[in-house]
């Protein structure tokens, strides 16, 4: 448990009994708080009791987000002024994570009645209908907001003819008492229009916020709910996806749904107008925005295609992501950065080849929806004058007409973003739809404080645990009765014949015990039939892949049972599985799991596992200490132990252990089985093992072997079972060939515990003192506060291609402005022309009423206008998006490469869920959204400044009013940007524990489910769901807050330009044209701050995630992977294989202890030599520093003469006949088992199939056809015990000159372990062996002994010498019991090894 920062993360774990007085001392009296403090939020403001006007103006200002901006804008790097999660109001009631579910749940199976035959359309339309039902209550008052909308802005354009009529009517007149009323009427039109625009946008983006509360909290629980048949073909990766990506395609598109209705009532509308200004002739027009629709809709089928193909690509490079960082200790060990570099890049290579197809289908489908109003004005126009001479286009007619299609721009331009938005929507839905109809445990708790519970398995989506109960009369006393029973795996049954049959990578790695060899055909435990009653011990037993892990997991429902079979549990069920699940908090929390503390109950558990020790070695904090992801600061040894203990504390009826024990020392074992023994004398157990020396102690033995239990009974029938088959016969003369110790607990237990106090009390003394202190080891994740500086927004732009992508889109950016204002200057001074001939450049155009020749010459420069305008707007839309598929594509290829050569500390002190955040949804984020955001935010940013320049030139005096106004307009942003961005970083801050806790259900949902504390967990998950969108609440608020002030500032503008024209008209006698295209400019300056808040906002909001990202390409590396030409060995180095340590000094980290003090030894070449020693006394920190995990503070490791520290890491790690290591924890890296043994393709395949037959994974007979057998994440679909094998067997490939096992058989049987012992001694004759070993027995007749302790070489020598020492060697040997001691010792005089 010692914190590799701290000391080493040992193996070993012979374990000492430990003084009241020491534990008294450490830990259990000192409460500290094991997370951060929790602050109590304020209350929705808008859920306070307020009298009506006081809340009406709070919900149309957005004034209650006054304290919260206040505080953001007075922000300094003084923590104490620093917004905070705590700052933040509260989710409202109903929004909260778990109503919603409940809701959610009540909803969906009403629409969605569970049944066999549901089509994927319908299971996606139900999903609709209930995802409707629950955004209702915000959605639909949204669409009422709305309506106001669409009434304001078409009533606008009226109001303004009007207006424009008048001053035609009257020029060079004073008209302002005719004119107020049109002014003022103008004014409110853009307020009214402000506040219900605000308004259903607030309340749009509410629903958003809903459902993806509902559907990430409803997927977690899933999680925790689904079946075996349900989990067959769902990657981690796809849920992954579900919660990070596809949640967030839904709370997008809800922003702009309402367009849906709002844009065909605003064609019909605008219609209306349009033949009451012009006439029927203007219907040409609303023609031209009807034939855009199958055009638009084109794309959009487009976009959901190319989507679509994206989204399983973007699936599997995550997948492939996934593996690499859960594996990534392996990873390195093994050299395969550049193999799964290989990988990703293979994956992302073709995601960004989708991606860049969907970006320009979208850069397409915003220069569609931006023309269209444009085309269609035009076709009106001309039209309009082409098909009646006596057609003239006048100021207010033409400029109305201009204005109704404007009015239509943005919600054709949002209308094509929603319809990109809700391609991807659909394609989330489905895979949400999908993940849903997966079957599913009726009771997720397990109800483990009830008697019994029993279901049939066969009934889709009602699965429990236990699946089936038939309990025999002669049963009634047992609490787990099995009869009849098959377990089967790798093939799915009738119900789920529609899924893949491979197993998911999320299952523990015990929960399959089949061979990939087996796959094809699945592979089914039968023969399964026995009862355990109270205080029952029986021992599942039997060789590598025989189906023991299938059993238990069948019996806690985590492998479907074939039909007949019946099985029944009664009372509580503890489990722990064959790979210890812990969890990312307190030692202590993870053995309570959710039960409340009882100090007796707990120190009799911390007594019986052994435990007392590692506490002790904690420091202040004990076992409220932190032991970090997966446990990584603890021992594989270790972390059995907690998972023990917390099957211990539970007070279980029933108790399953899936080879717990295998990762122990003999020692240990053997103390943690006597003690549970006795703590569990009230409980039934189901004992996986491979230690046969146990059996004589257990009531009961099972043999499976065959995928069938061959015997069960007492271990005096096992002596007298005569087997008929040949493998079963080995297993059965290997156990009883195997040493049983004596049941007498007089000869063994006494003096065993003497000896280890007398261990624990010298480790003590010299390692206790030195430890880190702290109880966190887990970096809290860092974000910026305050504003996004100019370097994070000019990332995207260095990414996308720098200083010449500027200048090129800033030259795109003014033609296409020039030429669209061309346009409608070129409206203006046509409209002039009406009756007299109007001089341009100095090209006289004859008056309208000349006629059709007239109207052409007009027609001809207005239709070249257009095509410049449509030219110039789609190379500026096309070549953002190419930068932004350039961006994406750089940020991730350095983000990769930098998390490949972070150093392991990096790992172990970060969780794995904020690391998958940054490959996943913040990756999406700057793959789609923020491409997207900065085109728009340029568009607007564009017309911005165009509209200044348009104004200012026509009216200097609108000077004036538009710098103030802009000057306001920018203090208002600045003092938003100093909390918004920090409110989107809350967000983005909060999103990571999502990702952790998924996580953590994903790899331990059966230990959650069958501990019966699902509930505990949900509830959990429930909370920091409310954190993230509280986060994302106050974040739209804030927005909300902006975007209304601003509308109010554009509306001050309109009501300055119309009043300086109607005051002015009189004086200057402006032509009605210009003041036309001043007013449309000023009326469109409203709706233009706007675009530019919102687009602003978007850009702000997801420039966080390439901040993000980018902030991974600055992680700390470790040191180069190539070895620079003056220290370049010999290619045929190594070539004997001699290791030497000298005087090696080695700390974590800077600050910390040092974990190997001065630690020297030389081990010949062609020598084996075995590594012993207690917890923390440096095992694990020799191979780290042989590896050079961790670089070394002094000293120097020697291989054939040759500093490894000189050497380029790829010369240490994985060179070929170089060094090598099988882990305690195996992990498998690659697809097939090809790739997996031989990942760089240095050997023939025929090589490859001989090392599978060396390790008895494949027969003699076996064809090429094996090496293509699928591997999945991590090599789940292998028992662990399989996975060593065929680490083993890559390491025959190899050819080592130095092979380092750490405790590399720890999960396999004793006989295929003496097989596996003899194999080596054949196949690496001529390898220096480092053995890090438990099972004594394997290293007895080793030529050379280190026994670690306090980092330093304490006793080294051969195992006779060490025994005749009667030192730290003989005490372990001790430790193991009499009969075994005496056995181990006859083994090491019998070989009198001697260096």
């Amino acid at each position: 448990m010692t914190d590799p920062t701290t000391a080493d993360k040992a193996d070993h774990d012979q374990q000492t009994q430990t003084p009241t007085s020491q534990r008294e001392e450490h830990s259990l009296g000192k409460e500290v708080d094991q997370e951060e403090h929790s602050h109590d939020r304020s209350q929705w403001p808008e859920e306070a009791h307020l009298s009506f006007l006081a809340q009406t103006w709070q919900r149309w200002t957005y004034s209650y987000m006054n304290p919260l901006l206040d505080k953001g804008s007075k922000q300094t790097l003084d923590d104490g002024t620093r917004l905070s999660d705590a700052d933040l109001y509260d989710v409202p009631t109903d929004m909260k994570a778990k109503p919603l579910n409940e809701k959610f749940e009540l909803l969906y199976h009403q629409n969605h009645p569970s049944s066999t035959t549901t089509s994927s359309t319908n299971s996606k339309n139900h999903l609709l209908h209930t995802l409707f039902q629950m955004a209702a209550p915000t959605f639909v008052p949204a669409g009422v907001y709305e309506f106001i909308t669409v009434l304001c802005q078409v009533a606008l354009p009226l109001l303004i003819r009007e207006l424009l009529r008048l001053l035609e009517e009257r020029p060079a007149a004073s008209i302002f008492a005719q004119a107020w009323p049109l002014i003022l009427g103008i004014a409110l039109c853009l307020v009214i229009n402000a506040i219900a625009n605000h308004r259903h946008r607030y309340l749009a983006t509410q629903s958003g916020v809903v459902l993806r509360s509902t559907i990430v909290s409803v997927v977690y629980r899933r999680v925790l709910q689904i079946t075996p048949q349900g989990r067959f073909g769902l990657a981690p990766a796809e849920v992954t996806n579900i919660v990070a990506i596809d949640t967030q395609k839904l709370f997008e598109v809800t922003q702009e749904a309402h367009l849906l209705w709002a844009m065909p009532l605003s064609i019909v509308l605008v219609t209306i107008c349009l033949v009451i200004v012009l006439g029927p002739t203007t219907l040409i027009g609303v023609v031209v925005l009807l034939l855009m629709v199958p055009v638009v809709e084109r794309v959009a089928s487009a976009m959901l295609a190319i989507r679509q193909q994206r989204i399983k690509l973007t699936d599997k490079r995550v997948e492939i992501t996934n593996a690499m960082i859960q594996g990534i200790k392996v990873t390195k060990l093994n050299h395969y950065e550049e193999n799964y570099q290989q990988r990703v890049d293979q994956a992302r290579n073709q995601e960004l080849t989708k991606l860049r197809r969907e970006l320009f289908v979208w850069a397409l489908s915003l220069v569609v929806t931006v023309i269209s109003p444009s085309l269609a004005a035009g076709a009106t126009f001309i039209v309009y004058v082409m098909a009646n001479e006596d057609h003239v286009l006048t100021a207010s007619e033409t400029f109305t007409v201009l204005l109704l299609f404007n009015s239509l721009r943005f919600p054709i331009n949002y209308f094509g973003r929603l319809l990109g938005r809700m391609a991807q929507a659909f394609t989330s839905i489905e895979r949400i739809a999908s993940y849903l109809d997966r079957p599913i445990l009726h009771d997720d708790d397990n109800n483990n404080d009830k008697n019994s519970k029993s279901t049939d398995n066969d009934k889709k989506g009602t699965e429990m645990l236990p699946q089936k109960t038939r309990s025999n009369d002669n049963d009634d006393d047992a609490v787990l009765v099995v009869r009849n029973a098959s377990f089967r795996i790798g093939s799915p049954s009738s119900d789920t014949a529609t899924l893949s049959t491979t197993l998911s990578a999320n299952d523990a790695a015990a929960t399959v015990s089949t061979s990939g060899f087996r796959q094809g055909d699945g592979f089914e435990v039968s023969g399964i039939d026995f009862a355990l009653q109270r205080g029952e011990i029986l021992a599942l037993v039997g060789t590598v892949g025989c189906g023991k892990s299938t059993i238990v997991n069948g019996i806690i429902s985590e492998v479907p049972a074939s039909e007949g079979t019946s099985l029944s549990l009664k009372g509580r069920v503890a489990y722990v599985s064959q790979t210890a699940f812990i969890m990312n908090t307190s030692l202590r929390e993870n053995i309570l799991f959710g039960e409340s503390f009882e100090q007796e109950r707990y120190e009799r558990v911390l007594e019986a596992c052994c435990l007392w020790p590692d506490i002790e070695l904690l420091g202040e904090a004990g076992d409220l200490t932190e032991i970090g992801e997966r446990g990584v600061t603890l021992s594989g040894g270790q972390q059995q132990r907690v998972s023990i203990a917390r099957a211990a504390y539970s007070r279980p009826d029933v108790v399953l252990l899936d080879d717990p024990l295998s990762a122990l020392d003999a020692g240990t074992s053997k103390t943690i089985f006597d003690n549970l023994k006795s703590l569990l004398a009230g409980s039934a157990i189901v004992l996986v093992t491979h230690a046969a020396h146990f059996l004589s102690k257990v009531d009961r033995i099972a043999l499976v072997s065959d995928s069938r239990i061959q015997f069960l009974g007492t271990w005096p029938e096992l002596l007298d079972f005569k087997p008929h088959d040949a493998k079963t016969l080995d297993a059965v003369e290997h156990i009883r060939s195997s040493v049983q110790e004596d049941t007498s607990e007089k000869n063994e237990t006494e003096p065993n515990q003497g000896t280890r106090k007398s261990v624990s009390n010298e480790a003590g003394n010299g390692r206790a003192s030195t430890l880190q202190k702290s109880k966190k080891i887990m970096t809290v994740e860092e974000r910026e506060h305050g504003l996004s500086s100019l370097a994070t927004w000019l990332l995207w732009f260095k990414h996308a291609g720098g200083i010449p992508f500027i200048v090129a889109h800033v030259l795109f950016m003014t033609i296409d402005r020039f030429t669209y204002v061309a346009v409608e200057y070129w409206l203006a001074r046509w409209t002039e022309g009406a009756y007299e001939p109007v001089e341009v450049f100095g090209i006289t155009f004859a008056p309208q009423t000349d006629g059709r020749s007239a109207q052409a010459d007009y027609v001809l420069v207005y239709v070249l206008l257009i095509a410049f305008s449509v030219f110039s707007t789609f190379l500026r839309s096309e070549w953002v998006v190419t930068g932004g598929s350039r961006a994406a594509r750089r940020v991730f290829q350095s983000m990769l490469v930098r998390v490949l050569s972070a150093p392991m500390v990096y790992f172990e002190t970060t969780p794995m869920g904020r690391v998958l955040n940054r490959f996943t949804y913040d990756q999406e984020i700057v793959d789609h959204n923020l491409t997207e955001a900065m085109s728009v935010l340029m568009i607007a940013l564009g017309w911005g400044v165009t509209s200044v320049i348009v104004m200012t030139v026509i009216l200097p005096w609108m000077a004036l009013a538009v710098f103030p106004t802009i000057l306001f307009y920018w203090w208002l942003l600045l003092h938003y940007r100093k909390s918004g961005a920090d409110l989107q970083r809350l967000d983005a801050v909060a999103r990571s524990p999502i990702q952790a806790m998924l996580a953590e259900a994903l790899e331990g949902h059966a230990t959650m489910r069958v501990f019966g504390q699902s509930g505990k967990f949900v509830n959990k998950f429930h909370s920091i769901t409310d954190s993230s969108g509280a986060a994302l609440l106050n974040f739209i608020s804030a927005q909300r807050w902006l975007g209304i002030r601003i509308e109010i500032l554009g509306a001050i503008i309109v009501l300055c330009a119309t009043l300086l024209v109607v005051t002015l008209n009189g004086t200057y006698a402006l032509e009605p044209g210009i003041v036309a295209l001043l007013i449309v400019w000023a009326s469109n300056f409203t709706i233009t701050l706007g675009f530019v808040v919102d687009s602003f906002s978007e850009a702000e909001a997801a420039i966080t995630s390439i901040e993000r990202v980018d902030a991974m390409s600055r992680l700390p590396q470790e040191k180069s992977m190539k070895t620079e030409e003056q220290n370049r060995p010999a290619p045929s180095w190594p070539a004997h294989g001699s290791l030497e340590f000298e005087n090696v000094c080695m700390r974590y980290r800077e600050g910390l202890p040092l974990s190997l003090t001065g630690l020297s030894f030389k081990i010949p070449a062609g020598k084996r030599c075995g590594i012993v020693g207690r917890t923390g006394a440096g095992k694990s920190s020799l191979t780290t520093a042989l590896f050079r995990l961790v670089e070394i503070e002094s000293g120097r490791v020697m291989l054939d003469g040759v500093d490894l520290g000189v050497l380029g890491l790829s010369d240490v790690r994985g060179r070929p006949q170089g060094l090598s290591i099988i882990p305690q924890n195996p992990f498998l890296a690659g697809t097939t088992l090809r790739e997996c043994l031989d990942p760089f393709g240095h050997c023939g395949e025929k090589e490859v199939l001989t090392a599978l037959v060396d390790v008895r994974l494949a027969p003699s007979d076996a064809d090429l056809s094996v090496l293509s057998t699928k591997v999945e994440e991590g090599g789940s679909n292998f028992s662990v015990g399989e996975r060593q094998l065929l680490n083993l067997a890559r390491s025959i490939l190899m050819k080592p000159r130095v092979l380092v096992l750490d405790e590399a058989t720890a999960s396999i049987d004793g006989e295929t372990d003496a097989f596996v012992q003899k194999m080596l001694r054949t196949k690496f004759v001529e390898t220096t062996m480092l053995t890090v070993a438990h099972r004594l027995n394997t290293i007895m007749d080793y030529d050379l002994i280190l026994v670690m302790d306090a980092g330093k070489a304490a006793e080294f020598g051969s195992p006779k010498e060490l025994l005749v020492r009667d030192g730290l060697f003989s005490q372990l040997v001790d430790a193991t019991g009499a009969e075994s001691s005496k056995a181990l010792r006859e083994i090491a005089n019998s070989t009198g090894n001697v260096p």
